[in-house]
């Protein structure tokens, strides 16, 4: 079953909630809150994009946060998303995650890479997903680096396609040891 938008950023265990705050975490904590909100406010007045609808010329680029954490809690992360969807053709889905920063605010380098994306303009937006690809790359941080290897998912709001938002899921290598990863974005165009 399809995860509804309302969990988005929203009582995240990714976002402590910070508020107000003034470090780079807190900064993209407050980022991703607001694009949530306005995402979740057209949600309720035009719901998901039927995939349907979508163009079929033109390229459209979303940018906003994504929060990444490892289930075994030793990674909890916060980056710049950017999101590029070409409707050409069947249509695809592309980008990069970069500029991370942990919850004390400590930085990590590298990129993640969104490739291989494709767009399904039939799927049923009540119980698939939109568009779907790989998100893959090294990050390195606090003396460490983590290898990811995972797939994003996700839909679009509106009836213009106005955001972006979604999932991801997969697994990260860190010293020879591998866990698992979970993941939220939203991004607005």
């Amino acid at each position: 079953m399809k995860r509804k938008i309302g969990s988005l950023f929203i009582a995240s265990i990714l976002l402590a909630g910070c508020g107000g705050g003034t470090t780079a975490y807190e900064a993209f904590d407050n980022q991703g809150q607001s694009i949530s909100d306005r995402a979740n406010l057209l949600y309720l007045e035009e719901g998901y994009t039927d995939p349907s609808t979508l163009p079929a010329s033109t390229t459209a680029t979303f940018e906003g946060v994504i929060a990444i954490a490892t289930l075994d809690e030793s990674l909890e992360v916060l980056g710049d998303l950017e999101l590029i969807a070409d409707f050409n053709g069947p249509g695809g889905v592309a980008g990069s995650a970069t500029n991370f920063v942990d919850e004390t605010s400590n930085p990590y380098t590298g990129t993640l890479t969104i490739s291989n994306g494709a767009i399904d303009r039939t799927a049923d937006i009540n119980t698939e997903f939109t568009y779907s690809a790989r998100i893959d790359g090294p990050l390195t941080g606090a003396s460490d680096t983590y290898v990811f290897d995972g797939f994003l998912d996700g839909d679009f709001i509106g009836n213009e396609y106005d955001y972006a938002f979604g999932f991801a899921e997969g697994t990260v290598t860190s010293d020879l040891e591998t866990s698992e990863f979970t993941g939220i974005f939203a991004a607005e165009r």
